[in-house]
């Protein structure tokens, strides 16, 4: 029988089972620890460790634009990601999204841009 270095565990056992508000944080800006959310925290955590693109899907007001969100402006390093919000809706084209992200960089020489 082989057995592997790895474990599998339950995402509930993940969880913790108290809410804890940081400092000066209002309880209705509190994020809930559920099983979804030690879901989407650990993919997050795993995805941006390893520098891979990812695109959260799923059906409407499951909270992953909130858990996303939180991540990007509470649990990222400051001098390594600069948060930029786009809103979509079912007029935004593909011109209006490149122009909008293009005007957030610096063009530092042909074909490098930076914030």
């Amino acid at each position: 029988e082989k057995k592997g270095k790895g474990k599998w565990i339950k995402w509930t056992a993940t969880v913790t089972n108290e809410l804890v508000l940081k400092p000066g944080q209002k309880l209705k800006d509190a994020i809930v620890p559920t099983m979804d959310t030690a879901r989407y925290t650990y993919l997050m955590d795993l995805t941006l460790r390893n520098n891979c693109p990812t695109v959260f899907v799923g059906p409407t007001g499951t909270g992953k634009s909130v858990y996303i969100k939180d991540k990007i402006l509470t649990g990222l390093e400051r001098d390594k990601f600069v948060p930029l919000f786009l809103n979509f809706s079912a007029q935004t084209t593909a011109n209006q999204t490149q122009t909008f992200i293009l005007s957030k960089l610096d063009k530092r020489r042909k074909g490098v841009f930076g914030p």
